[in-house]
């Protein structure tokens, strides 16, 4: 086989490697897509049933190293969250940024700033708010794994947040967000509409300590 012909017959085998290749790519490649699309597709679903919720039950259970925090109450129709923080005694009503609290039985309403507690109004901020400040993450959600909420089967979708720092330093005053690391938020929905929001701060460190904030939502 001459010189020529041998160049010319690599060439040719190695063009054919090339297009193997990318056909060998093409069903991955739709898979990845259609993932993403599936939890995309969650996200908005999730975000929509909420837009049109009048008023849902509302429980919120934060865990971190080093406490527990929970919040039982509801969003009434007017978009005032009001219930109570149990393991304070405190009964709260937050509405436009306004957080007013009454403790142990106290007749008048009390500014959280007041009480030292202001801090308290990232975590009493509705989930609808975050669903709606992070809509332009939602083209990288990816589907999650099917959970059950008391005896509800969900379908689940997660994505991470891009612009962290701010969103990580207003929900959660408490940490520095410079050893903050990975942020991720994640859905379950249920056939009858969205049942938990969920957001996962890493922390960092040698620890790896993470802190988890549920909503739960039930109309």
């Amino acid at each position: 086989m001459s010189r020529t012909a041998r160049a010319k017959r690599q060439a040719g085998m190695a063009a054919a490697c090339i297009v193997l290749t990318a056909l060998l790519l093409v069903p991955v490649i739709l898979g990845l897509t259609a993932k993403r699309s599936g939890g995309a597709k969650l996200m908005d679903r999730a975000l929509a049933e909420m837009e049109r919720m009048a008023g849902y039950d509302l429980t919120i259970i934060e865990k971190a190293p080093k406490y527990e925090l929970l919040f039982q109450g509801r969003v009434q129709e007017d978009g005032e969250l009001c219930g109570i923080l149990p393991e304070y005694d405190l009964e709260i009503s937050f509405k436009e940024g306004l957080l007013l609290m009454k403790q142990g039985g106290a007749q008048e309403w009390e500014r959280a700033e007041k009480l030292g507690l202001e801090g308290l109004t990232g975590f009493l901020e509705a989930p609808l708010k975050l669903l709606q400040e992070q809509r332009d993450c939602f083209g990288g959600a990816l589907p999650g794994k099917a959970v059950s909420i008391g005896e509800t089967a969900c379908e689940t979708a997660y994505f991470s947040l891009s612009k962290k720092e701010e969103t990580v330093q207003r929900l959660f005053p408490q940490i520095d967000c410079a050893g903050v690391g990975e942020v991720i938020v994640g859905t379950a929905v249920a056939g009858d509409g969205i049942r938990q929001l969920r957001i996962l701060v890493e922390l960092g460190g040698a620890e790896n300590e993470k802190i988890e904030r549920c909503y739960y939502i039930e109309q």
